[in-house]
């Protein structure tokens, strides 16, 4: 249903100025504004009016001209919008057909199914120029099983697939799997190269190599120890080595978060302060400071490592890459001092697993003090 009454439009030095001035307008200057009825427009218009679907209501905007269109082209003079048009589409098809879709008729099937119908001497000759035998006698529709044999593939057998299937294709199933293979496969000379560049012996030959995805035989010279290594080009591509390789690009010194081996000591005093979280478990009475729900952990309001920095410095043992190369006295005036370090700062913060968690993503793994009471002050529950 058309909502708009009346367009404004404007003069215009087109045939649009003629068709005003027969509709008994006066004509004043180009570019003036002039009300009408919608009626009015001409009958290819590109106002856009203001049209209610007939079906569900909907407010819509069509151009006027299109809108004269839409009513004409139908026998349903209704209006609808695009969810709406196939039911216009299905209520026209019902009054001049009788049924939901022209397609239903069975002079309309028989004329679609001879049109798109392929004959079986086309189909032959087809399957022919792939390289296929076919076997089955009579062709229905592309959907149809078609039994055959590949000249290439003999061995395989009679195969099956449809038209529909077999017209993307060059050749049966196992020529389009070859054809792939050729197109991942490099040059033996490229994978050779490869190995050479990372430090491998490649012990794949020339023969045995298929492609990119196909497993290498390879020998690590830095690490022959760990013997023959089965991996393929794609993973050569990525990797810089065997694993030994990677190990020893990575650790002590290599890593990127080495700190001198302060990281080996620091795993073995961390045992020597059970005592110390013990005590401030007992010490605020086993509730969590912030929920006063039952603790779970200790959190160091100083962190640990600066701790364990305190006593390296208190004691002048120097740093060293592995737990094994400290005396038993160093390790035992480590633990000690770790302790006494620990005690000197005061007692740990008993908090819950969720709570502790928190304070870590939001202040990360190294916070100040000031950072931990700042928390307490923001997220302590009230008793």
């Amino acid at each position: 249903m058309l909502v708009t009454k009346n367009a404004i439009v404007r003069w215009t030095a087109n045939k649009t100025k003629s068709h005003y001035i027969d509709k008994g307008y006066h004509y004043t200057f180009i570019g003036d504004e002039f009300l009408i009825p919608v009626n009015d427009l001409p009958s290819s218009s590109n106002v856009k009016v203001e049209v209610v679907c007939d079906y569900c209501g909907t407010n819509l905007y069509k151009q006027f001209g299109k809108y004269l269109r839409s009513r004409e082209a139908s026998p349903i003079k209704k209006d609808a919008c695009k969810k709406c048009h196939p039911l216009k589409t299905k209520e026209g098809n019902l009054l001049l057909y009788g049924v939901d879709h022209y397609t239903q008729l069975p002079q309309e099937r028989l004329k679609i199914g001879n049109r798109r119908r392929l004959n079986t001497e086309f189909i032959f000759m087809e399957f022919k120029k792939r390289g296929l035998t076919l076997l089955t006698k009579q062709y229905k529709n592309s959907s149809q099983i078609l039994e055959y044999t590949c000249e290439n593939h003999n061995d395989k057998g009679t195969q099956k697939g449809s038209w529909s299937n077999i017209k993307h294709q060059t050749g049966c199933g196992f020529c389009g799997a070859e054809i792939g293979a050729k197109k991942l496969r490099l040059s033996f000379q490229i994978v050779k190269e490869r190995c050479d560049e990372l430090g491998f012996i490649l012990l794949t030959c020339n023969e045995e190599y298929i492609n990119s995805k196909s497993v290498l035989k390879v020998v690590c010279i830095k690490h022959p120890e760990n013997g023959e290594i089965q991996t393929s080009y794609d993973a050569l591509r990525y990797v810089q080595g065997c694993r030994d390789c990677f190990k020893d690009r990575n650790s002590h010194a290599n890593c990127y978060n080495w700190k001198g081996g302060i990281s080996s000591i620091k795993d073995y005093l961390r045992t020597k302060i059970k005592k110390w979280r013990k005590d401030s478990l007992n010490f605020h009475e086993n509730k969590c400071l912030i929920t006063q729900k039952e603790a779970e952990i200790v959190h160091h309001i100083y962190s640990f490592e600066y701790l364990l920095e305190l006593s390296l410095k208190k004691t002048g043992i120097p740093v060293r890459d592995n737990i094994s190369k400290y005396s038993k006295e160093e390790k035992k005036l480590l633990g000690e001092t770790v302790v006494e370090v620990h005690y000197e700062h005061g007692y740990g913060a008993a908090l819950t697993q969720e709570i502790h968690l928190l304070f870590h993503k939001i202040y990360g793994q190294h916070a100040a003090p000031n950072h931990f009471w700042e928390f307490v002050r923001l997220y302590k529950v009230p008793i």
